[in-house]
């Protein structure tokens, strides 16, 4: 079943060069639904997991996104 954007929250629709913070920014519990959405993409093949050169964390959704996965935030940069 494919995930809807919906599933999957806020990033879905940001902007490429944007990022999501907020309160939560120290709170495990938000970053592990994060995690979690993303990798239930890569578990239904809509989304790849890439580790650059430099060692950060993407997610390279197969309609073109890439999201940069950061300790505290989570940045479309496409």
């Amino acid at each position: 079943m494919p995930i809807r954007p919906q599933d999957i929250g806020p990033a879905a629709f940001l902007e490429p060069g944007t990022a999501a913070t907020g309160p939560s920014e120290d709170d495990p519990a938000a970053r592990l639904r994060v995690i979690s959405a993303f990798q239930a993409l890569v578990d239904a093949r809509q989304a790849r997991w890439h580790t650059d050169d430099s060692g950060r964390t993407e997610l390279h959704l197969d309609s073109g996104e890439i999201f940069l996965l950061r300790p505290h935030s989570v940045t479309r940069l496409r």
